[in-house]
């Protein structure tokens, strides 16, 4: 069986992204941080920490991270049916989509909090929180992938329709025309972040019709 105390600093490193942040979170000495996982890593045979710049988790590192997770949650569950309400919520990361967050998730965190669960939420694009997912560092995410990491299970949550719109001002001075091609390339774009692929999607949608 794995040590918990070595399991729990493994966690910690990568939560707090720094060794020595981690030392002050645990209340120990840099060196036993370093001393615990050097002790982990030779019980599992493999190496689990990287620094590339900052502390990543190799593939080994975040199969022992989704471990520690799964390991909390499932000891969360238990305390909570030995004794409903007397201890702290179990927390539950998760990785969601900016839309989604935005429109229909409002009821499935109420839901959840009323079950005395609280949520730890990462927002991130819908093509890359599956990502987040693989390495370890939420249980569960609303993702555009079918395929789920190792591990995981994949249901269908529903779909979400986008509709183009614009005043008719943007209309006259930018699709006289009508919604071409040719005029939609020329058109002023905002992505929601560099990972954003729903509008390359809309052209190359476009140009296949």
């Amino acid at each position: 069986m794995l040590d918990r105390q070595q399991l729990e600093t493994f966690a910690t490193v990568l939560e707090c992204q720094h060794f020595r942040k981690a030392a002050a979170l645990l209340n120990i000495s840099p060196g036993a941080v370093s001393q615990r996982i050097k002790s982990l890593e030779a019980a599992v045979g493999a190496v689990l920490l990287m620094r590339d710049p900052t502390v990543i988790p190799t593939r080994a590192g975040e199969a022992i991270l989704r471990y520690i997770m799964a390991m909390r949650l499932l000891e969360d569950e238990t305390l909570e049916l030995i004794k409903p309400g007397k201890f702290p919520p179990v927390n539950i990361a998760i990785a969601v989509n900016a839309d989604s967050f935005a429109t229909s998730f409002e009821p499935v965190s109420w839901k959840l909090g009323m079950q005395h669960i609280g949520l730890d939420i990462i927002v991130d694009d819908q093509d890359h929180t599956v990502t987040a997912l693989a390495r370890g560092d939420v249980k569960g995410c609303i993702s555009t992938q079918r395929e789920p990491p190792i591990g995981f299970q994949a249901d269908f949550a529903g779909g979400m329709r986008y509709r183009c719109v614009a005043t008719p001002g943007f209309i006259v001075t930018h699709l006289p025309t009508g919604m071409t091609l040719p005029a939609i390339l020329d058109v002023p774009a905002i992505l929601f972040d560099r990972n954003d692929a729903i509008h390359d999607k809309f052209l190359s949608t476009e140009h296949q019709t």
